[in-house]
């Protein structure tokens, strides 16, 4: 039996069976969001890390769901925090710096520091495109 799936969406599988060239499969509870092979990967790592030895579907994706909520929370309170510091200038004036302070100025980079890129060799494949 031949399955494939595509890595970004496990909630369809293909199957090939005798007779038919593949038919869907799809998750057994519908109401189950897709899910990436990465997540259930890392899913599967963080639960057996956690000492557990059998991994039953529901604790699988309750894991899922709340690492989904960290991410959201975490780029919430990016967003939020980017926000604030757009709308208030906190860098002081030129000549006006405390001792003790710091104060980021960005340098700008010039073509001669930057790694020359060779656009003639194709681009190297990173661990989630290697099969």
């Amino acid at each position: 039996m031949l399955v494939r799936f595509h890595p970004e969406d496990l909630s369809r599988i293909f199957v090939s069976v005798p007779g038919k060239e593949f038919i869907e499969v799809r998750f057994a509870d519908l109401r189950r969001p897709p899910i990436s092979l990465w997540e259930q990967r890392s899913v599967v790592r963080y639960l057996r890390d956690q000492g557990q030895k059998l991994i039953s579907e529901a604790m699988m994706f309750r894991a899922i769901e709340e690492q989904r909520r960290l991410v959201t929370q975490a780029q919430r309170n990016t967003h939020s925090t980017k926000h604030r510091a757009s709308r208030t200038n906190h860098r002081p004036a030129r000549g006006t710096h405390h001792p003790g302070s710091t104060i980021y100025e960005p340098t700008a980079v010039s073509d001669s520091q930057l790694e020359p890129v060779d656009y003639s060799k194709p681009a190297p494949a990173y661990d989630a495109e290697q099969w």
